[in-house]
C-alpha cells in the first residue's frame, strides 16, 4: 500500500518499516519453515514469487504491510558502528533487526451481505448496515518469526502500532475487523482471545481457520481508559489499538507503568541517520 511507502512507525520496542526488496531474502528464509507456514496459513513460495508478492504488497491499495524491527538491535548495531568508526549500511542493519511482519487486507462487502451484517453487529452493537451501502472489513495478521523474542508481547505491540497508523491514514474506514487464525496456532489463539478478548465469529473448516473479531463491548471497554477520546463507529481501528495497548499494560512486564509510544517518521531520513 502506497500510504506507508515513506513512513516508519516507532513504538516502545519496535520500528515498523515498509516491506522493501532488501527484506525479501530474509523473509523467504523464514517461510522455508514448515511450522511457520502452518501457523500462518501460508504457502511456500520461491524467492522469485516472494519478490512478486513484495511488489504487490507495495503497490496495491487493498493491503498494508510493515516489516517488524527490534529497536534494541537497531540501536546496538548503530552504536557499535559509530564506536568502531565503520560504515553502517542501513539495509544491513534492518535485515539484522528483522523479527517479523504485520499486515492488513481490506475487503469490501455489500450491506445486504449476511456475513457482513453479522460482523457489523458484533463490532458495533445495534448499528445495522444499509442495503445500498458498501462496507469495508480489515483482516489483520501478525507474525513474530524470531523465536528468541517471542512471549514478550511484541506481536501485540506491532498490531497496535499498525492499527493506529491505519486509523489515521486509511481513506476507507473499515466497519469490521477480523483476524483469521489457524487452529494449529495456539499462541495466536491465546493472544487474540485471552489477551485481547476477541470472540469467535466463524470457523472455516476447509482452511483450518477461526475468524476472531473484537468484543461486542469494544467501545465501552476502552472508553474509561481514554476519557479524552470519543470513539465513533468508524474509529474501530483506533479503539482496537487502544484495547491492545491496555492488554499489554496488564500482561507484559516490560509495559507496566510505561506510557504508549507512537511516532511516525520519514523512513528515508531515518535510514540516512543510521549511517
Amino acid at each position: 500500500m502506497r500510504i506507508n511507502a515513506d513512513t516508519l512507525v516507532e513504538t516502545n520496542r519496535l520500528y515498523l518499516v515498509p516491506y522493501c526488496k532488501f527484506h525479501v531474502t530474509q523473509y523467504h528464509q523464514w517461510m522455508l519453515s514448515e511450522s511457520l507456514r502452518q501457523a500462518t496459513c501460508s504457502e511456500q513460495l520461491s524467492l522469485e514469487e516472494e519478490h512478486e508478492a513484495q511488489r504487490l504488497w507495495q503497490e496495491l491499495d487493498d493491503r498494508l504491510t510493515f516489516i517488524v524491527l527490534n529497536k534494541a538491535t537497531i540501536l546496538s548495531s548503530v552504536n557499535i558502528g559509530n564506536l568502531c568508526e565503520t560504515y553502517v549500511v542501513p539495509e544491513d542493519v534492518e535485515v539484522k533487526a528483522m523479527i517479523g511482519d504485520v499486515n492488513m487486507f481490506i475487503t469490501d462487502y455489500d450491506g445486504s451481505d449476511i456475513l457482513c451484517a453479522r460482523a457489523l453487529h458484533i463490532n458495533l452493537g445495534d448499528y445495522t448496515p444499509k442495503d445500498n451501502e458498501t462496507y469495508f472489513e480489515a483482516e489483520v495478521s501478525v507474525m513474530i518469526a524470531d523465536e528468541n523474542v517471542r512471549g514478550r508481547g511484541l506481536a501485540a505491540e506491532a498490531l497496535a502500532g499498525m492499527l493506529e497508523f491505519a486509523s489515521k491514514h486509511l481513506l476507507l474506514k473499515p466497519y469490521s475487523l477480523v483476524a483469521k487464525v489457524s487452529v494449529d496456532n495456539p499462541g495466536s489463539m491465546r493472544l487474540f482471545k485471552d489477551h485481547f478478548g476477541f470472540v469467535e465469529r466463524a470457523r472455516q473448516e476447509v482452511f483450518h481457520q477461526v475468524e476472531l473479531v473484537p468484543p461486542p463491548d469494544l467501545f465501552s471497554r476502552v472508553a474509561p481508559t481514554t476519557p479524552e477520546k470519543k470513539f465513533k463507529p468508524d474509529d474501530l481501528l483506533a479503539a482496537t489499538s487502544t484495547l491492545i495497548v491496555n492488554s499489554l499494560a496488564q500482561t507484559s512486564k516490560e509495559f507496566r507503568g510505561v506510557d504508549w509510544i507512537y511516532h511516525e517518521k520519514d523512513v528515508n531520513k531515518w535510514r540516512k541517520g543510521l549511517i
